[in-house]
């Protein structure tokens, strides 16, 4: 039996980090896997063009819950295009310092209070410093997650010319709309991308509606008028059926009359019979 926790869909994060701080990261990485709760991915190695590597790491983020950045003494300028793109996105960033506090160049945007301290040592790694960055990553999860699942959708929409069928319809709408209203002070806000997504999927949606009620009035009025039509018909079925029954009425009363009238004469024409019948030519 699958428990509920299994069913939750795992909190998705993208770590940005140095190339030299990689042993740090890749203990980081199997310490959110083993949580559970976590699907963790860093930049691909191995791609041979530079838009190839964004463009494979742009859609990372993207599908992203939420971005750990990995500052250290070496990664002044190593995560500064992940960076913009996550904040591009508007994905909720977690800082996290390996080394040396005061040798960290941090971005300005990044307040000091929300650095989570790691220690350097090898190999000894901090659970205190993972725990707290498990708990910090978990917190608003649900509308994280849906950030991110409507960011791709749009995205997606936005990559394919925009139809009308990859947009957001009846409920969904009326719950991305809801999700939207429902931000928490501390998340991050929804990306132009989001709002133009939202507004085509519902302006789109209203049309159809529109015009699926006018078919349907169209409908109905076409019905009230087949069924006046039939009324009149009937009305006329009804008069024609009286009139016909009058005729024959009229007819069995003329019938019954001449039936009448040849009973009341038989008795003549039998006697004026016996009278003509002698005035046969002869043989």
């Amino acid at each position: 039996m699958v428990s509920s926790a299994e069913t939750v869909a795992r909190f998705k994060v993208y770590v940005s980090y140095c190339d030299t701080d990689f042993e740090f990261v890749a203990e980081l990485v199997d310490g959110l896997k083993s949580d559970g709760r976590f699907n963790v991915a860093v930049a691909p190695d191995g791609l041979s063009t530079d838009s190839g590597w964004k463009n494979q790491v742009s859609d990372l983020i993207a599908e992203a819950d939420a971005i750990v950045l990995v500052l250290s003494p070496d990664s002044a300028e190593a995560g500064k295009w992940e960076l913009d793109c996550a904040r591009e996105m508007s994905k909720q960033v977690h800082p996290i310092v390996f080394g040396r506090l005061h040798d960290v160049q941090i971005p300005d945007d990044l307040p000091a209070a929300k650095l989570i301290q790691f220690d350097d040592r090898q190999p000894r790694f901090d659970a205190a410093a993972l725990r707290s960055l498990s708990a910090s990553l978990l917190r608003n999860r649900e509308w994280l997650q849906e950030h991110a699942r409507l960011l791709c959708q749009a995205r997606r929409w936005d990559a394919e010319g925009r139809p009308s069928h990859l947009l957001a319809r009846g409920d969904d709408v009326v719950r991305a709309k809801i999700w939207a209203l429902s931000r928490p002070d501390d998340a991050p806000t929804p990306t132009d991308m989001h709002v133009t997504f939202f507004c085509v999927s519902e302006a789109v949606d209203t049309a159809k509606h529109l015009a699926l009620a006018d078919q349907e009035e169209a409908e109905t009025i076409a019905l009230m008028q087949k069924a006046q039509a039939g009324a009149g018909l009937r009305r006329w079925a009804r008069q024609a059926f009286a009139l016909s029954g009058y005729a024959l009425l009229v007819l069995a009363l003329v019938s019954s009359s001449t039936y009448v009238v040849a009973k009341c004469t038989q008795p003549a024409l039998q006697s004026s019979a016996s009278f003509i019948l002698p005035l046969k030519r002869a043989d």
